[in-house]
């Protein structure tokens, strides 16, 4: 699959290894998971402790990041590789660009 061009020579953005699984195959929650590994999407600054909000403010987001990464993970377990480049090609071949990813040549 000739995925873009550069200097007039195609290029091949994602080889197709023998051993790679079909985009079809591939979840998006696995991509997500793997490249945040046990970190959270959203990190909770630590505040001084100086009030009864301040004291209790860090563990309320802490709780409402989990509730958030949960909810992300949910959405990303029911949606492919191939779902998210069916998605996002026309939207690159309608887009600006002098990148010529997933446009037809005229």
């Amino acid at each position: 699959m000739v995925a873009a061009r550069h200097g007039g020579r195609p290029i091949q953005l994602w080889p197709r290894r023998r051993h790679s699984p079909p985009a079809d195959a591939i979840i998006l929650r696995e991509i997500y998971s793997g490249g945040l590994g046990e970190k959270s999407l959203w990190a909770p600054r630590t505040v001084p402790h100086q009030c009864l909000v301040s004291s209790n403010i860090e563990r309320y987001f802490v709780d409402l990041a989990a509730q958030a990464d949960e909810v992300v993970l949910r959405t990303l377990e029911h949606k492919t590789l191939a779902d998210i480049l069916a998605e996002l090609l026309p939207r690159l071949r309608d887009a600006p660009s002098s990148c010529s990813v997933g446009r037809r040549e005229r």
